[in-house]
């Protein structure tokens, strides 16, 4: 073999031996990132995770209370002594136009 054949070969073995220990290399190296990238996000989905619990547990005792409050507004309207004060309020508010229009002429 002349000397720019053993040149060629050795760059074309050193290359190959280059590319195998690249592809022996490479699930290590793709495990170590995909470990990376799982201890990085993994926390912060927990605790986004949390936080939509915490929102869930907030809402749902929000519409816990405003169901209650609506029942109990549905239970007012059918009360009596409020329909009874409501009349007497309008009542009131036609007798002092009455009366503010009776000191208006007068005056």
């Amino acid at each position: 073999m002349d000397q720019s054949s053993k040149t060629r070969t050795q760059k074309a073995v050193s290359h190959l031996s280059s590319l195998t220990g690249a592809l022996v290399n490479e699930p290590t190296v793709g495990l170590h990132r995909v470990r990376e990238h799982g201890l990085r996000t993994i926390p912060e989905l927990v605790r986004l995770k949390d936080d939509l619990v915490q929102t869930s547990t907030k809402l749902e005792n929000v519409a816990s209370i405003l169901k209650d409050t609506a029942q109990t507004v549905d239970d007012m309207r059918g009360v009596s002594s409020f329909k009874d004060m409501a009349n007497m309020a309008d009542r009131a508010r036609e007798s002092l136009r009455e009366y503010e229009f009776k000191a208006w002429l007068e005056s």
